[in-house]
């Protein structure tokens, strides 16, 4: 990650996978995302390469703590995971 907050689509997926949230692509809408999370849910656009304001919203929407977005490592892991 570079110092001007921009993270990677993968890593932005991956993270709020390992929090709890169901990530789904919509094959019929290029970038959009449904995520799901608790009773929390959103048909979102995810671009490439995310910035700040979008990870704060994410953050915030879907309970994600913020640093794990920059410090993917951070995470937990995914059920059946072994951890590193």
């Amino acid at each position: 990650m570079a110092d001007d907050g921009i993270v990677p689509r993968a890593v932005v997926i991956e993270v709020l996978r390992r929090n709890g949230a169901e990530v789904l692509e919509q094959p019929d809408k290029a970038d959009m995302f449904l995520v799901v999370k608790g009773r929390a849910f959103e048909v979102i656009a995810i671009p490439e390469e995310c910035g700040r304001k979008l990870l704060h919203y994410l953050s915030r929407k879907f309970t994600t703590p913020i640093h794990h977005f920059y410090n993917p490592l951070m995470a937990p892991p995914l059920p059946g995971e072994p951890i590193q």
